[in-house]
C-alpha cells in the first residue's frame, strides 16, 4: 500500500497528551495519517516521579478502554504508548503499579513471571507501547535521572532490561529501551536546561553491555538520549545526531525502530526551532518523533512536507519511517486476526 506525503508526515510523529481529554487533538492528528500517541504526564508528575492523587482517582480503566476504541475507529493501526519504567515514571500508577525489585534478591524467573503479569495488565487495557526500561547505568551526578534508575551493576541492569523486553513482548507489548547510548552522569537536567555528555567513549562502550542485552532480544525500539554526547557529535544533541545513530545501527547492528527523545527538551533544541529539529531529526535516520502534543502539529507536519518539496529531506527516508512506526500496529492486527 503506497502513502501520501501528507499521511507519512503525521506518521512519524509521536504526540504526548497529559490528559485523556486527547480528542480534539487526536481526531484530525489521526485522520491525517497520525497512527500513534503517548498519554504522558504533567510536567510536576515527571518532576515528582508519580502521578497526582486526583489523576489516580479520577482515571479509572474503563476511560482508557473506551478511548483506546473510539481512537482506533479512526486509526486501526494504531501504536498506543505510555511511560512505564521499572524503576522510574509508571503512568498507569495507581492502575497497574510497579514494584521496585530487589534485583539480587530475585530469581530471573519470577522476575519474567512478574513483569509478564504487568503485560497482561497493560494489553487489557489497550496499550500497545511502553518507552521503558532505562538501560543507562548511572556512575555519577544525574537529576535528569535520579529516581527513575537504580543503581547497580552492569550486569543487574542488562538482566533486568532483558527480562522486562521479554516478558513485556511475549504478549506483544513493544518496548523502547532508553536512553541511547548511556547516560552515566550529567550535571544538569536536560529537559529543562542544555547540557552535555563528557564521559569518555571507553567508559560510553564498556556500559553498552545494557543496550546490547535489549537488541540481542529484539527490543522493538530505541530511544536516543537528549543531550549532545561530546565524544561523538559536539553540536547536535543524541536525538539529533547522524552520527550516534550510525554508530547504533552499524556498531551495534540495530535495525528496530528509532525514536527521539522529547524534541521539546532544551538539550535537543539548542537554539532550534522544534520544526527544523524534526526535520533534522528524520535525516539522522530516526523514525518517530516524541513531541508535545500542545505544538502545532500541522505546522509541523507542513515543515517536514515542504522540507521533501524543496529537496532538504528525502521522501524515501521520510516513507522508510513512516512505514517502520505503521509495520508494529500492522504486526499485532495480523496476528491477532
Amino acid at each position: 500500500m503506497s502513502y501520501t506525503i501528507q499521511q507519512d508526515t503525521y506518521a512519524v510523529l509521536l504526540p504526548a497528551f497529559n490528559d485523556l481529554n486527547i480528542r480534539n487533538i487526536a481526531e484530525p492528528f489521526l485522520k491525517k495519517g497520525g497512527c500513534s500517541i503517548l498519554l504522558g504526564e504533567t510536567r510536576e508528575e515527571y518532576v515528582n516521579r508519580r502521578m497526582n492523587e486526583k489523576r489516580i482517582n479520577i482515571e479509572k480503566k474503563t476511560d482508557f478502554i473506551d478511548l483506546f476504541c473510539w481512537a482506533k475507529t479512526i486509526q486501526p493501526n494504531l501504536n498506543v504508548a505510555i511511560d512505564f519504567e521499572p524503576y522510574g515514571i509508571n503512568r498507569l500508577e495507581g492502575k497497574i503499579d510497579l514494584e521496585r525489585k530487589d534485583l539480587n534478591n530475585i530469581s530471573e524467573q519470577e522476575l519474567y513471571n512478574y513483569y509478564k503479569n504487568k503485560a497482561l495488565a497493560l494489553k487489557q487495557l489497550g496499550i500497545t507501547m511502553v518507552l521503558g526500561p532505562i538501560a543507562d547505568i548511572i556512575t555519577g551526578s544525574n537529576p535528569w535521572l535520579k529516581d527513575r534508575q537504580i543503581e547497580t551493576t552492569s550486569y543487574n541492569i542488562s538482566q533486568l532490561v532483558k527480562i522486562f523486553i521479554e516478558a513485556l513482548q511475549s504478549l506483544e507489548i513493544d518496548c523502547v529501551a532508553k536512553h541511547f547510548p548511556g547516560y552515566n552522569h550529567l550535571e544538569k537536567d536536560p529537559a529543562i536546561e542544555d547540557t552535555v555528555l563528557t564521559t569518555d567513549k571507553e567508559t560510553i562502550i564498556s556500559n553498552l553491555d545494557t543496550f546490547n542485552s535489549a537488541i540481542k532480544v529484539n527490543t522493538a525500539g530505541i530511544m536516543l538520549g537528549p543531550a549532545a554526547v561530546e565524544v561523538f557529535d559536539q553540536v547536535n544533541s543524541a536525538s539529533t545526531s547522524q552520527k550516534l545513530v550510525n554508530f547504533l545501527k552499524e556498531d551495534l547492528d540495530y535495525k528496530g525502530l528509532i525514536v527521539s527523545d522529547d524534541l521539546d527538551a532544551p538539550a535537543i533544541l539548542r537554539g532550534k526551532s522544534i520544526d527544523e529539529i524534526a526535520v533534522q531529526a528524520l535525516n539522522s535516520g530516526v523514525d518517530l518523533l516524541l513531541l508535545s502534543s500542545e505544538n502545532d502539529l500541522d505546522q509541523i507536519a507542513q515543515y517536514i512536507s515542504l522540507s521533501v518539496a524543496s529537496g532538504n529531506l528525502d521522501r524515501e527516508r521520510l516513507s522508510n519511517a513512516a512505514n517502520k512506526v505503521r509495520n508494529l500496529s500492522f504486526k499485532k492486527n495480523l496476528n491477532n486476526n
